[in-house]
């Protein structure tokens, strides 16, 4: 028995440009550490984080 695999489409120059922007966000995020470092830590009190509450 032949296995065929699905044919996958080529991504958009859109989203093949965008990965490159994960380079500008971790200078941006190098950039600001610093200020980061100096802002509080919060007062003790756990969080729960929902990432996909506002994704949409």
């Amino acid at each position: 028995m032949k296995h065929v695999l699905p044919k996958i489409p080529r991504p958009s120059l859109f989203h093949l440009f965008s990965e490159g922007r994960t380079l500008i966000e971790l200078s941006a995020f190098g950039a600001a550490l610093p200020l980061l470092k100096r802002a509080p830590s919060g007062d003790g009190h756990p969080v729960m984080v929902l990432p996909w509450l506002l994704s949409q």
